[in-house]
């Protein structure tokens, strides 16, 4: 899903979130994080925490959703054609990266 520079990125990254997560725990009833997809690795280990929850915030807005799988069905006629010949088409609003 990265190239090689977010990989890198994100592994650097992984360390010293987790060992600033296991300082918090330590001093903490319970930590909570709530992060977005792309931060899933970045996080992974507060899993071997006993006191930490983590929560994915999927930040991708329900029209994004709902017309990417529109355009999987085949673009299915809807009630108003007239709405759908406006619509914006995927290009230029997310990189390669991120459709694939």
């Amino acid at each position: 899903m990265f190239d090689s520079i977010g990989k890198v990125r994100f592994k650097a990254l992984r360390g010293p979130v987790a060992e600033i997560l296991q300082e918090i725990a330590s001093d903490s009833r319970k930590i909570i994080l709530v992060h977005d997809p792309l931060m899933a690795y970045v996080i992974q280990d507060a899993q071997n925490i006993p006191n930490a929850e983590t929560y994915i915030f999927n930040c991708i807005p329900a029209f994004t959703v709902s017309l990417s799988r529109w355009e999987e069905k085949g673009k299915p006629s809807m009630i108003d054609d007239e709405i759908t010949k406006n619509l914006p088409s995927w290009e230029g609003c997310l990189t390669q990266v991120h459709t694939s």
